[in-house]
């Protein structure tokens, strides 16, 4: 859906999905939520004559699998063109409004159903070069928000690719640090391990980044030297996990980077 398109629609559904001054969706009405989720996902066939339109549990996932891959896109983008131009200070720039909802969101009539349609999803999003053009403006959103996608996504494959290049990658933590604070880098841990309790690697970043929170909140550029000076430790551990021994060395380089002036 194009930009002029989605606007239109938006114009005429606005009093049922109005838009707040970030251009993002809200929806007022409880009953209008409930309307929407009314379908029973396990007797989808005896519902479809019943309920004309509706979003289904796993069309939900369905759009938080597509938003993590533009979450994901765009840090790729981004991080292209500021290693290519190392402009602004290796920061993002503004979100403008954005609406990453509506880049995702497919409202087609279904071929076997006759006059019923329901929301559905391509197997992709519709990420192309103009993306590449936008990502920037899409970052602040995506720093956020790719964790909560990913996990409401819930697919295995994503949730791997988050973990070892999010969650336990000290470059990203840093930036997000930098982007929207700790608390929510905690936060994304935490929602990560809800899902998977059993991974000690994220147990352990997180826990060092609970401990660490007072002097990073006051300071973002003591976040490497809490995690070298002993936050992140495996003291307890029976072996060394890989992922925490790259994190570790990391930090302990950055530190020394800082301290003889190089670059951050």
């Amino acid at each position: 859906m194009g930009e002029d398109a989605f606007r239109r629609v938006k114009g005429k559904l606005s009093l049922l999905f109005p838009t707040g001054a970030d251009e993002r969706i809200i929806i007022i009405h409880k009953s209008l939520i409930d309307w929407l989720l009314r379908n029973i996902d396990d007797e989808e066939e005896k519902n479809s004559g019943i309920f004309d339109y509706y979003v289904s549990k796993e069309d939900i996932k369905l759009a938080h699998r597509d938003l993590f891959l533009m979450c994901k896109k765009s840090f790729e983008c981004v991080t292209k063109a500021n290693c290519a131009t190392n402009t602004n200070n290796g920061k993002y720039k503004k979100n403008y409004g954005f609406n990453m909802f509506s880049c995702c969101l497919r409202l087609r009539r279904s071929s076997n159903e006759g006059d019923c349609a329901n929301i559905s999803y391509s197997d992709e999003p519709n990420i192309n070069e103009s993306f590449e053009s936008t990502a920037g403006d899409t970052a602040d959103y995506a720093w956020k928000h790719s964790i909560v996608h990913v996990c409401k996504g819930e697919d295995n494959v994503q949730l791997d690719a988050a973990r070892n290049d999010q969650l336990l990658d000290f470059d990203w933590q840093v930036t997000k640090i930098e982007k929207v604070g700790v608390v929510e880098v905690i936060r994304d841990g935490q929602r990560y391990l809800r899902l998977r309790p059993n991974d000690r690697p994220v147990h352990l970043i997180t826990h060092a980044q609970k401990l660490s929170a007072p002097a990073v909140e006051k300071d973002p550029h003591e976040y490497s030297s809490q995690l070298s000076g002993g936050r992140l430790t495996m003291m307890y551990e029976t072996n060394p996990y890989p992922e925490i021994v790259k994190v570790r060395e990391t930090a302990e380089h950055y530190c020394l980077s800082r301290g003889s002036g190089g670059k951050e």
